[in-house]
């Protein structure tokens, strides 16, 4: 192996420490530069802060071209002078700071370039002494330059110019690249400047439309589409516009006003304006004689609503009136009214009506812009016109307060009647005084009569009270106001005497029913209150619906009273996943449930049946159900057997071993347990059994013994029999049910609620499932697990807290 020379490795060390004076050189010059340019760069510093704080666009287009100029003519000037009064560095300078750098002495680099002046004598020692020398020459290290301007910006007058920088970034924000690019961009003559233009269309809020933008940023000289398709808005839309850029205000042409911009800060202008001109076609923004925008508008008016009825008012079963129409409004209307005008006695048709009226407000009304059927419930049997013709003439109002009327129809109002003999007499006073208040002075003496026959009333001493107060206040006053109280205790006292607390529950759920329904409207307040009452009127109606019952109901020949069947179950869900549906935000779904609740209520009854009738009929729909289940339990099954018999008809092609059939088996003799349970339970409850469960259960019983024989194909013609044997007995008994319901003596197959009886159609009344239910809870679990994590601020813990109140 062959060694270096010294003189090899002396030429090495001379050629790496030329690159390095070479880099340290280049450093030097950089550091050169740099003191001579930094004054350069601080005024351009200070030219682009004042950019960024928006002065070149407020300042006139001349003092922007001439400050612009001096920047860049007054710098180069100055680097210029101050480069060419520069003293450059050389070789020897380089030398001095690598050695500087490096903390070495003695100039060993000079050492390691040199030679002696005599090549003789002492050149062992001189090799000597640059060998040493070079040695500590090699690991002399670069460093960065030195760019300091301590020595140069003693004042440091350039941080002002950082600073100033720092200041304008955050006055301009995101604007600061614009600002940036049109400083280097100074106005020449009348060269208009870069504009930024954000417009939209924002309908009214009760139109549940979503904002329109109509432009995005654009340009100066950017042409105008004039060709575009007109815009389509509501009439009443607010345009909000803002515009940045540009020396002079913009103005908005609407027809033929001229709208001034409102200017914010410097060059930010804004404009706000109601486009309520139905007839208005474009909309122009010029800046300074520049059309900036145009758009084509197309406005559409707000119609007026439409309400019409559906067919003649009826009466429920609990006397009320029953009124369907149908409202419709392109953007939904905000109430609807029904004005009720008696007609004069003898009159068939509208024509000549007396003065006085009655206006009705109609609950739920209020729609989101399409045609809607509504159903409402007005008791006004106690109101004097009951049982007179009236006109009727309904009544829409929308947002934007335009009112709808529709076609006047003439009917006759419900009126209460009475079986009561003393409850008919006291309803009759009180329509003669009613009819004649100025007579109703006669009256007195009918009151007295009726409140002394005690036997009539049987002795009831609050009738009794009733009466004679009554009596005695008609005595004393005989006013209108007197007449009219009058006339107020006769009704009670008539509803006590019919049907005793029964009204007063009735109108109490009424009056339930409708705080309910505010509650939905006012959103959560108040909601559980209401819910809390709804229930327990729900109790009270049903508790004296069934004592009503059991004080009129026959008795049997064995002593045994005929039983009403009143569950509760479905009604307390039902208010229930009202609240629930309101809770999760579902306002439509909780006022359509609480129409059906209404109905249900206004149309039930206390008609009676049977405990035999009863049990029957519960043990046909329990086993309508019942089977119902059966039948897909016996389809999974058959499936699984199908899947089963083709995965052992491959395995026996390929030699493969079978599988068994013996967890099929047991399912087959689970489901064949079952039938029998059903068919024990409809003997047990006195119903005939459909011929084709007979048959279903022979069919399973075959296809488990062929189950237990492993063959797969008996298996699946005994479960498909069984099958189909099922689906046709289900069918067979729910025709029983039906034709058994039209047999008793709530009619129409209607349970005293006046609800489809179990295992009927249950059309009308369909409840939410549990699907609904399951999700709020998820939704609360989620909420509490997000309240109680400590790092929320205080915004979020209060919405969080209103979020878990709502629910």
């Amino acid at each position: 192996m062959n060694k270096r020379s010294p003189l090899d490795r002396h030429k090495q060390i001379r050629a790496r420490l030329a690159r390095r004076l070479f880099v340290v050189r280049g450093w030097l010059v950089l550091e050169t530069v740099w003191r001579a340019a930094w004054p350069v760069g601080a005024m351009i510093g200070a030219y682009f802060a004042l950019a960024l704080l928006g002065i070149w666009e407020q300042a006139p287009a001349f003092v922007h071209l001439a400050v612009f100029g001096l920047v860049l003519l007054g710098g180069a000037g100055i680097l210029w002078h101050r480069l060419r009064r520069a003293i450059w560095p050389g070789d020897v300078d380089a030398r001095r700071r690598l050695e500087e750098s490096g903390g070495a002495r003695h100039r060993p680099i000079d050492a390691v370039f040199d030679a002696p002046a005599m090549a003789a004598g002492a050149s062992v020692l001189w090799r000597r002494h640059r060998d040493h020398m070079a040695e500590m020459a090699q690991d002399l290290p670069v460093k960065a330059p030195r760019l300091s301007l301590v020595y140069e910006d003693p004042r440091a007058l350039r941080a002002i110019v950082l600073l100033a920088l720092f200041i304008g970034a955050l006055y301009a924000g995101p604007d600061a690249g614009r600002r940036l690019f049109q400083a280097l961009q100074p106005p020449f003559g009348d060269a208009p400047r870069t504009v930024v233009l954000d417009a939209w269309l924002t309908p009214p809020d009760y139109t549940g439309k979503s904002p329109i933008v109509l432009h995005g940023p654009i340009t100066a000289n950017k042409a105008h589409d004039e060709a575009a398709a007109p815009l389509s808005a509501p009439v009443g839309s607010m345009l909000v516009v803002r515009l940045n850029g540009g020396r002079q205000a913009p103005v908005l042409l609407a027809g033929e006003d001229d709208i001034p911009f409102d200017t914010v800060g410097t060059v930010d202008h804004r404009l706000e304006f109601v486009l309520s001109d139905p007839d208005l076609s474009v909309l122009e923004i010029r800046q300074g004689g520049r059309s900036r925008a145009l758009w084509p508008l197309a406005l559409i008016p707000d119609q007026p609503p439409s309400i019409s009825f559906v067919g003649t008012p009826t009466q429920s079963r609990r006397q009320a009136m029953r009124l369907t129409y149908v409202v419709n409004d392109d953007y939904g209307v905000t109430d609807a009214s029904l004005t009720l005008v008696p007609l004069p006695e003898g009159a068939q048709a509208p024509g000549t009506t007396s003065d006085d009226r009655l206006e009705i407000a109609l609950r739920g009304a209020q729609t989101r812009g399409e045609a809607t059927s509504l159903v409402v419930y007005e008791d006004l049997t106690a109101h004097p016109f009951a049982g007179r013709l009236v006109t009727a003439v309904l009544s829409a109002t929308d947002a934007a307060g335009q009112t709808g009327k529709s076609d006047a129809l003439v009917f006759r109002l419900p009126e209460r009647v009475f079986s009561h003999p003393v409850a008919k007499e006291l309803v009759a006073i009180r329509k003669d005084m009613l009819v004649s208040p100025a007579r109703a002075s006669r009256e007195t003496d009918r009151i007295d009569r009726v409140s002394r026959a005690l036997d009539a009333y049987e002795g009831d001493l609050t009738v009794f009270a009733a009466l004679r107060s009554a009596y005695w206040r008609m005595n004393s006053d005989s006013s209108r106001k007197a007449v009219a109280e009058v006339g107020e205790i006769l009704w009670e006292t008539a509803l006590r005497l019919e049907d005793g607390q029964m009204s007063l529950a009735t109108r109490s759920l009424r009056d339930a029913l409708d705080q309910f329904e505010e509650a939905l409207e006012g959103g959560e307040d108040g909601l559980d209150q209401a819910t809390a009452a709804l229930e327990a009127m729900m109790q009270q109606f049903l508790s004296q619906m069934a004592r009503q019952q059991s004080e009129t109901a026959p008795m049997r020949t064995d002593g045994t009273q005929r039983m009403q069947v009143v569950g509760s179950d479905m009604l307390q869900q039902m208010i229930r996943q009202m609240r629930d549906l309101a809770a999760a935000g579902e306002m439509d779904a909780a006022k359509a449930m609480l129409d059906q609740l209404r109905d249900i209520m206004e149309n039930a009854s206390a008609n009676s049946m049977t405990a035999e009738d009863y049990e029957r009929m519960m043990a046909a729909s329990r086993a309508a159900e019942a089977l119902e289940g059966l039948s897909e339990d016996q389809r999974t099954l058959l499936n699984q057997t199908s899947r089963q018999t083709l995965v052992n008809r491959l395995r026996e092609k390929n030699g493969q071993p079978q599988g068994g059939f013996d967890s099929l088996g047991a399912k087959q003799q689970g489901l064949s347990q079952r039938l029998g349970d059903i068919l024990q339970g409809l003997g047990d409850g006195g119903m005939e059994v459909p011929g084709g469960l007979e048959q279903a259960l022979q069919a399973m019983e075959d296809a488990g013994r062929a189950l237990s024989e492993q063959s797969g194909p008996g298996a699946i013609r005994g479960q498909a029999e069984a099958v189909r044997a099922l689906d046709e007995a289900k069918g067979a008994l729910e025709q029983m049910l039906e034709q058994a319901m039209q047999q008793m003596p709530s009619g129409n197959g209607l349970d005293p609620l006046g609800r489809p009886q179990p295992g009927m159609n249950t059309r009308g009344f369909e409840l939410p499932d549990m699907l609904d239910a399951r999700q709020v809870e998820r939704i609360l679990e989620e909420l509490r697990q997000r309240i109680s994590n400590p790092d929320l601020s205080d915004e979020e813990r209060q919405y969080l807290r209103r979020l878990l109140r709502r629910f």
